[in-house]
């Protein structure tokens, strides 16, 4: 959901644009399909990336996020997507270099006004990936306007949104809101959550079990609306997932005898099954007293965002970080630039054991294929640079190695470039990163031994 991964990825940002007094806009031209099939992840990144050079390079004023359908073709769209600043703009002669890999190294010039120059690469291959196109246009002094293209199939469902939802300002909510949060330290939270699953068809009643137990909720299932009924007397339920379509009590005749109940059974959170997205059927959702609506098939994702705010999961978590700020320094975790640690943590499931095999394992191949890549370098053997630096980007983004994966992008695009210069230079930093990243996780691991 392309509005959505703007938001996710301006919350992450939100924080720097608020230090600096600046507005962050999103505007969605109406048509356009929100809805779409592509790699979310990257297409994420390219966000981030070009909303955070604007953040950096804009000291008053406000960053437009900004996107529109430019042609449609059956189920593939063009869409065009620009992200516009009010900053310090970039110089004419800089605009050629900004998304050539050799732009960045020890250019200060670069770094004072694009200061992009492994950012923009890293996009630019993206974009071209996704099948379209990046540039700029800006004017010292006045401003940048970084644009790209991307043509992806559209879902055949697409999600309805208010003008207020398509162009709005976002809020800022302090520098909490972007704070990231340990997968370990929510699924902690969510255990002391239990959730009723009323849902009479078996096959969906698995799929919500299994997502709900993965994020570490508790959770019941019963089939029909008069065992819901029966177990919200009981009083042990803190939310409850309603199917609309039951047999014998349908969901919204079961919603409207809890509301009846007493006390805090019935104000219970409840949150609609659907299979039906339509404006009527949300509106009768609501109008028998549920509290959100989820259509099926379920996306875990939007499941567990939406029972995490009305269970106000993040200002539990945000309240417990407060009580402990004083033992920050203890649990803090060391030099999050250079490794990804929630990453570790998530592709591990915390196993600390795995981490510390995998680790090993990670740093013993990466010093191999260093040493290999050093005597391609010698030997001008492009073609092999490449493909070694392709495979330690892979390792480094599977483990966590951000800085050694963007380092190691770098040669692999210098390489496509036919920069035996930049490679060298490029070769000196992989190898400290190399050393730098190793004494973090050496430091983590002694700690975790501890």
């Amino acid at each position: 959901n392309l509005s959505k991964i703007i938001d996710d990825s301006v919350s992450i940002l939100l924080a720097r644009a608020e230090e600096k007094g600046l507005s962050i806009k999103k505007l969605i031209a109406n048509n356009t399909p929100v809805n779409l099939i592509g790699d979310g992840t990257r297409l994420r990144q390219i966000f981030v990336n070009l909303i955070s050079n604007a953040i950096k390079h804009t000291n008053r004023g406000i960053v437009e996020i900004s996107v529109y359908q430019r042609e449609r073709e059956n189920d593939r769209a063009c869409l065009y997507i620009a992200v516009k600043d009010t900053g310090t703009g970039i110089p004419r002669h800089k605009i050629n270099d900004l998304f050539k890999p050799f732009s960045q190294v020890d250019d200060s010039s670069t770094r004072k006004f694009g200061g992009t120059g492994l950012g923009l690469v890293i996009c630019k291959e993206f974009v071209n990936l996704m099948g379209g196109e990046i540039g700029v246009e800006s004017s010292v002094n006045e401003g940048s306007t970084f644009y790209f293209t991307l043509k992806l199939k559209t879902q055949d469902k697409q999600e309805m949104y208010s003008e207020n939802e398509l162009a709005k300002i976002y809020e800022f909510q302090g520098s909490r809101m972007v704070k990231p949060v340990n997968l370990k330290t929510l699924n902690h939270v969510r255990e002391n959550y239990r959730i009723l699953l009323a849902e009479d068809n078996v096959v969906n009643q698995k799929i919500a079990v299994k997502i709900l137990g993965d994020y570490g909720f508790k959770v019941h299932a019963v089939s029909n609306g008069f065992e819901a009924i029966g177990e919200v007397v009981k009083g042990i339920y803190d939310l409850i997932l309603m199917d609309v379509q039951m047999p014998g009590m349908d969901g919204f005749a079961t919603t409207i005898q809890i509301r009846k109940l007493d006390l805090s059974a019935g104000k219970i959170p409840i949150i609609a099954l659907t299979a039906h997205a339509m404006q009527g059927n949300k509106e009768k959702c609501f109008a028998a007293g549920m509290n959100e609506y989820v259509t099926k098939p379920l996306s875990a994702d939007e499941l567990i965002l939406k029972i995490d705010k009305l269970l106000r999961i993040e200002d539990e978590i945000n309240n417990k970080e407060e009580e402990s700020e004083n033992s920050m320094n203890i649990t803090a975790r060391p030099n999050e630039v250079l490794f990804d640690f929630d990453h570790l943590d998530k592709m591990s499931m915390g196993n600390k054991e795995f981490q510390e095999e995998l680790l090993t394992t990670f740093f013993e191949d990466v010093n191999i294929r260093h040493k290999r890549m050093e005597g391609f370098v010698q030997n001008n053997n492009i073609e092999k640079i490449i493909s070694e630096a392709h495979t330690i980007k892979g390792a480094c983004s599977s483990v966590g190695a951000v800085k050694l994966a963007e380092e190691a992008l770098a040669i692999e695009l210098s390489g496509k470039h036919n920069d035996l210069a930049n490679i060298g230079v490029r070769m000196q930093k992989l190898e400290k990163l190399i050393s730098d990243t190793k004494l973090i996780i050496d430091n983590y691991l002694k700690s975790v031994h501890q």
